[in-house]
């Protein structure tokens, strides 16, 4: 999606075409025109719909596009030295003006509010951002300010009358949908508007796959390829389902060669099918993509088209910012010359200071800043003392990226929070929570079970295009009994995120956005989500670096943002601690890093002899019982000295899996670092005595998916070790 910028006033709307059947396309795109229509007349001169692409794509444009882009340039890149006492908030604010050589206008609000009142801006003049500028004159006046870009201008009001410009602009689009677009509209994930020929709604499985040909992007380079084969490598891709016509299977194994190279689905597949040689075309049928001939085609009824419209920034208007389309706007301290600007990205809302000011060593920082290149890393972020240090994109994007199993650690945020508001308490039983959960012969699982991976469910993931993760995990495979066994589990951090709705009436990702992205401007998330709506918590959060470093911020000011506070300082405290006395390295779905004591119990001998250690090693091995070593290195030393190996190997497995319990683990001293961690090396890596933040992040390719598990390269594994040494550098730890 191409970028836009300036007033609230300007977004982007994505169409695709899903099928090629004429009649139906012409009713979705009829419905659609006209509700862009009423949307023209109704924003008036400020925007205006250009078609790129017939049938296919629909932009927004600003009559002001580049005088708009120009002052953003201006304010996201540019320092003011601002100097002022004695004015009224108004004064103050054109003097700002002045100084960006920016015409301004502002609000009723402003104008009522602080027309008298003469402020101080405190301390004497000194170089500023505009985001700091702005802060100071806030706390002068004791209002919180906001800002967009409309026609050239900066507009400012405050933030009452941001959330109620904010409310209105919903209820406006939200009317104007109901009047125009009728029962062939669906609003999806709060983001897009579905707009088909039909008259019922589509099911969630459909509109999910809708949502996908229009908006999943794909790079293949397709070189006599077998066209079943490519199939099964999307369907494991992008989770679509595929169905081949009775004539396309009697061709026998067609090839295909093309080079696709970042291409939404819709238009790969149109190009992949056409590279056959055969006649054929794709249609979405209710939740399955059908391959056909097309003289097939011709012979069978239109089938249902649609239009996928993205609304979500004129659905929301971002605080502190001209909320332009997620994405577009931010900007921060680039470390080196090969990241793209930070002003693509999105507002950051923190502070910047270089290595220097932030008293972090320039050598060790440009080691990891080199290393992140290296390690191809499409993002790198680092906050010192809530300050912006570092932000970097490598590989020119600036976009949403999938946390994968740091995904957890956030949905861990939201069931804390829940737990606060006591509708939750985490020892709570799941058959108290889901009508006709039975645990058998098996103690109750809880939900502190899902957060600290001891449920004891076996660790199989949902087919999301068929069953809930509820449905799935009751039929899941007991394995352990709950909290005798650590197992890192998918499945169980999945069902985590159904307690919402039936607890808050919510589901998680809504719940995340009303109590955490959306006081922290946090824009732009999306999830993967079950048949019911359930986000995908085990690792299916797209969400910007930089916002990823928030919620790292968050966690590093124990739960407050700003002067909100969003979680208790004691909550921050338990979800970092150890969760279960199998694993001290796991909080609930946070990692800790911290020095160990290990040490050989009774219970653990025991359980040894009972998976098959032999009488002789277990007496060999009493003499460690109690016996403290200050590393699991030197702890295993001694035990592979009194046990010889052949009778250790046949348990190796066991203790990997975690099955077998192989060390009691006490912590000792502080903690030294604590973590979000997920699959191709997605990290937030928080160090408290230091004030430190940094998050890493890359994109998937599709060679990751083709390599055997966890053995992709460029993950950057030593990440967090990284950053630890960069801590020690600082002499903020030893």
């Amino acid at each position: 999606m191409a970028r836009t910028t300036g007033s609230f006033l300007l977004f982007a709307f994505l169409l695709a075409l899903a099928t090629p059947a004429a009649a139906a396309q012409g009713a979705s795109d009829e419905k659609a025109e006209k509700l862009m229509d009423r949307l023209e007349r109704a924003l008036g001169d400020e925007v205006r719909f250009e078609k790129a692409k017939p049938g296919k794509l629909y932009k927004a444009a600003a009559a002001t596009a580049e005088l708009d882009e120009a002052l953003y340039a201006r304010i996201s890149t540019g320092t003011i030295h601002i100097e002022s006492h004695g004015q009224t908030l108004p004064q103050m604010l054109a003097k700002l003006g002045e100084l960006l050589d920016a015409e301004i206008t502002v609000s009723d609000g402003i104008e009522k509010s602080a027309r008298e009142r003469k402020l101080e801006l405190g301390p004497d003049a000194e170089e500023l951002t505009f985001d700091s500028a702005l802060k100071r004159i806030s706390e002068a006046a004791e209002v919180e300010l906001a800002w967009r870009i409309q026609s050239g201008k900066i507009h400012f009001m405050t933030a009452d009358e941001r959330e109620d410009e904010r409310v209105a602009r919903r209820e406006m689009v939200e009317q104007l949908i109901d009047d125009v677009a009728g029962d062939g509209a669906q609003i999806v994930e709060d983001r897009y508007l579905l707009v088909h020929a039909g008259e019922e709604p589509l099911s969630p499985a459909a509109v999910r796959l809708r949502v996908k040909l229009a908006t999943r992007k794909v790079t293949l380079n397709l070189n006599d390829s077998s066209l079943t084969e490519v199939l099964a490598f999307l369907r494991n891709l992008a989770g679509m389902k595929f169905v081949l016509s009775e004539g396309v299977e009697e061709k026998g194994e067609l090839t295909t060669t093309a080079q696709i190279k970042n291409l939404v689905m819709s238009d790969a597949f149109d190009i992949m099918l056409n590279a056959t040689g055969e006649e054929l075309e794709w249609v979405a049928q209710d939740n399955v993509v059908m391959i056909r001939s097309k003289e097939e085609g011709a012979k069978q009824e239109a089938d249902e088209s649609f239009v996928l419209l993205d609304i979500r920034d004129i659905l929301y208007v971002r605080p502190g910012s001209s909320a332009a389309e997620p994405g577009s706007e931010g900007h921060g301290r680039r470390a080196s010359a090969d990241a793209t600007s930070p002003a693509e990205g999105p507002r950051h809302a923190f502070d910047v200071a270089t290595p220097a000011e932030a008293d972090i060593p320039e050598e060790p920082l440009a080691g990891i800043v080199s290393k992140a290149k290296r390690e191809k890393s499409s993002a790198l972020i680092i906050l010192r003392d809530g300050k912006l240090v570092v932000e970097e994109y490598f590989g020119g994007k600036v976009e949403p990226l999938t946390a994968m199993s740091a995904s957890k650690s956030v949905a861990a945020l939201a069931a804390a929070h829940l737990a606060e508001t006591e509708m939750l308490h985490l020892d709570k039983p799941l058959n108290e929570i889901f009508p006709g959960w039975d645990d058998g012969e098996y103690e109750p699982i809880t939900v502190r079970n899902l957060l600290n991976h001891t449920s004891g469910l076996a660790n199989d993931r949902a087919n999301w295009e068929d069953h809930t993760v509820v449905e799935h995990a009751m039929k899941s495979e007991r394995v352990a009994a709950p909290g005798t066994e650590f197992r890192y589990n998918n499945n169980a951090v999945d069902l985590l995120s159904a307690i919402f709705p039936p607890l808050s009436k919510m589901f998680l990702d809504e719940y995340l956005q009303v109590h955490f992205f959306g006081p922290m401007d946090i824009v732009g998330t999306r999830w993967r989500k079950d048949i019911a709506g359930n986000p995908r918590a085990a690792g299916a959060l797209k969400i910007h670096a930089i916002d990823l470093a928030k919620l790292g911020q968050l966690m590093l000011n124990e739960g407050k943002w700003g002067e909100t506070q969003i979680l208790q300082p004691e909550t921050v405290r338990m979800l970092v601690a150890p969760s279960q006395s199998l694993k001290s390295r796991c909080g609930l779905l946070w990692w800790r890093e911290q020095e160990n004591n290990h040490t050989l119990t009774r219970e653990i001998l025991d359980a040894s002899k009972q998976a098959g250690l032999s009488e002789s090693s277990v007496a060999a091995a009493k003499p460690l019982i109690g016996k403290k070593f200050s590393s699991y290195q030197e702890y295993l030393l001694a035990i592979r000295a009194a046990v010889p190996w052949k009778d250790l190997e046949p348990l190796d497995k066991l203790i990997k899996s975690g099955k077998l319990p192989w060390s009691l683990e006490e912590p000792r001293g502080e903690l030294l670092s604590y973590s979000a961690r997920g699959w191709l090396g997605q990290f937030v890596v928080v160090v408290p005595s230091c004030n430190l933040v940094a998050v890493r992040m890359r994109a998937p390719v599709a060679a990751d998916y083709e390599a055997p598990s966890g053995k992709s390269e460029a993950m950057y594994n030593d990440f967090p070790k990284d950053i630890l040494d960069l801590a020690r550098s600082m002499k903020c730890i030893e």
